[in-house]
């Protein structure tokens, strides 16, 4: 919910050029915007006239504000368009996804009922320590509306490939010199 302060006290001040005024109404500067309950998207565009101390005397809305957002149409048939509503899914959820690199896209799938789904896998940090491989498929309404994300069968991955690596480098060299070999990876043994 929003609540904002009007105060009719210094109407008389209105038109003063003599006190200092903010006009939100920017040509360099887009409107701010305002989202109520997580669903309702306005635009608004004020004028403020302040006093010599900086304290609020008028808050008036432009002509034709607040209006409500209108949204472009979302794409939902190519994958340039499923990838945008990706990326503002990410804008807006997983916070704990801290740096994501892109493996590989699939092909956009469209359901019988309407919508529209993408793989997408990429390497993920979790809260910049954690990395791990995501295979995951994002699902839209023909509206580009979130429906779900589901985990690809197998994933997350954690990387400990590196480890797993290593681990069968010592056992083939144990089983070619025939025993255990006490070597780290990167360690150089003269004897």
């Amino acid at each position: 919910m929003c609540r904002s302060q009007n105060t009719e006290k210094g109407d008389e001040n209105r038109h003063r050029p003599d006190l200092p005024r903010l006009d939100t109404a920017s040509e360099h500067a887009a409107p701010p915007t305002l989202v109520i309950w997580d669903k309702d998207v306005y635009i608004m565009n004020k004028v403020f006239t302040f006093d010599a101390k900086g304290n609020v005397l008028r808050m008036e809305n432009v002509e034709e504000f607040p209006k409500k957002k209108v949204e472009k149409p979302a794409d939902v048939t190519t994958q340039a368009g499923m990838k945008e509503l990706v990326e503002d899914f990410f804008s807006k959820n997983f916070v704990d996804v801290t740096s994501r690199k892109m493996i590989e896209w699939g092909e956009v799938t469209k359901a019988k009922d309407g919508n529209s789904s993408i793989r997408y896998k990429y390497r993920a940090k979790i809260w910049d320590k954690d990395t791990v491989i995501m295979n995951q498929v994002f699902t839209f309404d023909s509206k580009g509306k979130y429906v779900s994300v589901k985990n690809m069968e197998g994933f997350p991955q954690k990387r400990q490939a590196a480890a797993r690596r290593a681990s069968a480098l010592r056992q083939n060299v144990a089983e070619l010199v025939g025993g255990y070999v006490g070597l780290s990876l990167g360690a150089t043994h003269r004897g």
